[in-house]
Order: C-alpha cells, then sequence, then structure tokens
C-alpha cells in the first residue's frame, strides 16, 4: 500500500516533470523565434537607416551641384554683361574717333 502510494506520488511528480519540460522547451523555442524575428527586423531597419542616409547625402551633393551651377551661370552672366559694356565702350571711343577724324578731314 505504501509503495503503491509512492509508486503514484512519483509517476505524478514524474508526469509534472515531463509536463514542465514541454512547457519549458516551447518557451525556449518561441523566445528563439521572437529573437530571430527581432535580429530580422533590426537587419532591415539597418538597411533602412544606411538608405535613409545615402538618400540624404546624395540630397546635398545634388543640392550644392545645383547652386554651384546657379552660381557659374550668374558669373557668366557677369562675365557677358562686362564683355558687353566693355565692347559698347570700344564701339563708342571708335565711333567719337572716327567722327574727330571726319571733322578733322573737313577742315
Amino acid at each position: 500500500m505504501v509503495l503503491d502510494r509512492l509508486r503514484s506520488e512519483r509517476d505524478e511528480l514524474m508526469r509534472k516533470m515531463q509536463h514542465l519540460n514541454r512547457t519549458y522547451d516551447n518557451c525556449v523555442q518561441e523566445i528563439t523565434r521572437e529573437r530571430q524575428q527581432m535580429d530580422l527586423h533590426n537587419n532591415h531597419h539597418t538597411k533602412l537607416l544606411v538608405a535613409k542616409s545615402l538618400f540624404q547625402g546624395l540630397e546635398v551633393m545634388q543640392l550644392a551641384r545645383k547652386q554651384d551651377a546657379i552660381n557659374e551661370f550668374f558669373t557668366y552672366c557677369r562675365f557677358d554683361k562686362k564683355c558687353h559694356t566693355t565692347l559698347k565702350t570700344f564701339v563708342d571711343v571708335l565711333e567719337r574717333l572716327g567722327h574727330y577724324k571726319m571733322k578733322i578731314a573737313i577742315k
């Protein structure tokens, strides 16, 4: 009787231990799965951050290039205006010189 009761208690404890082992294994599997998902999410997030950083860098470089082009355009416009003014002055001087020579020739 005592022996049967001890066996029964032992069997009950073994069942509980097996149940707890299964529960532990399930928890370990779930934690492992969640960790893998978190790692995948972190990898994806890292790629997104790198892409964002890359495109921000490209945008800054594009704006700098655009600004350089506009600056060069305005520099060329100033140069063109200076050339036009210089040529106009040259033409005026030649015209006055021509009028002066004509006056001298008429006298």
